[in-house]
């Protein structure tokens, strides 16, 4: 095992885009909770599912499955906001503009502004192993095509290093292949240089993009996909894995740090390792002694009670060898300490969206920051009857079917487990996290504080920006979208209006209003959109070099300072 590190790291935002339409967590929230499977037929603008199926196993050039998790516009991309040229961005593989724009919004999402980020001891972690575009690009109807930016456009080095170059970030970006467990690798990798003081902030996470049938082939022929197309870990019928693609990232700084800077924490990772399998009866196949001894490397050097860990997000890839393994090596570790109370629950979220392989780890992370978050256990799919070769009762495991209350009043605390089919594993082990709680996996919980009241009766400033004109609606209609849902109040506005001027990247084209509550707020931005004039928004274009923003309050009224052009001055924005 490459070793467990002790320091607590804050997870303070993520960014993701996943099957089903999900481009954010209240989206992954939804379609798990409602317990929505997410698989579809091939699409056609990939290749002829029709040409390359065949029900019949053992085809040569044929496919077994013709199911998958697919994304819809992978083709789409905004290549000026990374300063990439649209010539090049057409040799640029998909997972690598994937991993640009979810980091982009995992940043935004951490609350912190990419400018500022230049420069800095930002390191970069990316799990990743298909090749299907640079292979598409290759083939002989395509050699005429290739062009100078075909060799970084498509090799998987440069997934972490476009990242570091567009960004000016200074720290480690590398890029690592460990088949499934690829991105979860890349997590502990990227927990280990924070532990070491080798980076001051990381990014980590992996991306999987399907284009080509050429693996589906491979895997059938090796009798691991599901034939019918649906993940049923753990269950009787479990008959292969499904292929889906997708990306996540998320943003890791040292906990101690992102208290001191007051950032926004996502959750806790407490603790994460790997290993090996050795040598097995195939390199394909698992070990389960090798998974055992990973756990408790994980939990004891951590000194994790497991009687803490309500929940463990499994690899669950739906196949009759590993998830009887996997299964037994959790039982192992974990069923004398939940002999007394509940079972350990267990679950997949391969049994929604199927399998991103390199980036599944992520997706997994990703379900577990949600769950600590909620306290809640979505259902684990298409899990009817246990399988026989799992002993649940003696290992005291349990796999939800519906949405479950968190089974104890512990912190909430989480595995996730991964496994590459070369025998590379991973585990992570997630905490909720609680302010003033040090020690994660302890007995006692302590809640998060109430939110503090924004003062009544006073006009909170929002600076809303974008790179362009048409960006600048965007974000506006996605800003109405957000109040209309009710998930702020007005006890919120202080903290949205510190967010927007001070927790977010500012550019050319702006709109900036003041409000007293989530329906003025409401008007302001409708007006806007509406091109109608409203007596506390302003709308600017900034010149190239906008000067620095600022803001004050005065009494019951708010000032900003150099929001733009025709504002450079001081001007009240609500009296």
């Amino acid at each position: 095992m490459t070793g467990t590190s002790l320091i607590p790291v804050a997870i303070l935002g993520y960014g993701c885009r996943f099957p089903g339409g999900v481009s954010n967590g209240p989206d992954f929230w939804d379609l798990l909770r409602s317990g929505r499977d997410a698989v579809v037929e091939v699409p056609p603008d990939r290749w002829s599912a029709e040409a390359y199926y065949s029900a019949r196993q053992g085809i040569a050039g044929k496919s077994l499955s013709r199911w998958g998790g697919f994304l819809d516009r992978i083709d789409e991309f905004e290549p000026e906001c990374f300063g990439m040229s649209p010539r090049e961005a057409a040799f640029v593989d998909p997972q690598q503009r994937l991993l640009l724009e979810t980091t982009w919004e995992a940043l935004e999402h951490a609350g912190l502004s990419i400018s500022s980020l230049a420069g800095s001891r930002t390191g970069v972690f990316v799990g990743i192993s298909n090749v299907d575009y640079g292979h598409v690009q290759s083939l002989p109807t395509h050699q005429r095509g290739l062009g100078p930016f075909t060799a970084t456009g498509s090799s998987s080095s440069i997934a972490a290093n476009r990242i570091s170059y567009c960004l000016d970030l200074r720290g480690p970006s590398m890029s690592m292949d460990t088949a499934c467990s690829s991105a979860l690798v890349a997590l502990d990798i990227a927990v280990k240089h924070l532990c070491a003081g080798q980076a001051d902030l990381a990014i980590a996470g992996g991306a999987n993009i399907i284009l080509a049938p050429e693996t589906f082939i491979m895997f059938s022929s090796a009798f691991m996909l599901s034939p019918d197309g649906r993940c049923k870990a753990f269950d009787a019928s479990a008959n292969g894995f499904v292929r889906a693609e997708g990306a996540g990232v998320v943003v890791l700084k040292r906990l101690e740090d992102a208290l001191r800077d007051h950032d926004p924490i996502q959750a806790v990772i407490v603790a994460s390792g790997t290993n090996q399998d050795g040598r097995t009866g195939g390199i394909s196949l698992p070990n389960v002694d090798a998974q055992e001894q990973l756990l408790r490397d994980v939990y004891s050097e951590a000194r994790i009670a497991l009687e803490s860990v309500g929940y463990v997000e499994a690899h669950g890839t739906g196949t009759s060898v590993g998830d009887p393994v996997e299964a037994e090596a959790l039982g192992r570790v974990f069923a004398a300490s939940h002999s007394d109370g509940c079972p350990l629950y267990i679950g997949s979220v391969k049994t929604n969206i199927g399998h991103l392989e390199s980036g599944s780890g992520i997706a997994a992370v990703i379900k577990a920051i949600l769950m600590l978050q909620y306290r809640q256990i979505p259902p684990s799919l298409h899990f009817h009857t246990p399988n026989p070769a799992i002993d649940f009762e003696r290992l005291r495991l349990s796999v939800p079917t519906a949405v479950q209350a968190w089974p104890n009043e512990h912190p909430a605390t989480i595995g996730v487990n991964s496994f590459g089919f070369g025998g590379a594993n991973a585990h992570v082990v997630l905490g909720e996290f609680c302010p003033g709680l040090q020690t994660y996996g302890s007995r006692q919980r302590q809640d998060r504080p109430e939110a503090t009241d924004a003062k009544q009766g006073s006009h909170y400033p929002m600076l809303l920006t974008a790179r362009s004109p048409e960006a600048l609606t965007t974000l506006a209609q996605s800003w109405t979208r957000f109040l209309a849902e009710g998930a702020v109040t007005d006890t919120d506005l202080a903290d949205m209006a510190y967010s927007t001027f001070l927790r977010r990247s500012h550019y050319r084209h702006r709109v900036g209003f003041a409000a007293t509550g989530i329906a003025e707020a409401q008007a302001a931005i409708q007006a806007y959109l509406a091109g109608e004039s409203h007596p506390g928004a302003y709308s600017a274009e900034a010149p190239h070099r906008p000067p620095h923003v600022a803001f004050v309050f005065c009494g019951q009224g708010a000032h900003w300072y150099g929001m733009g052009k025709g504002l450079l001055k001081e001007e009240p924005v609500f009296r």
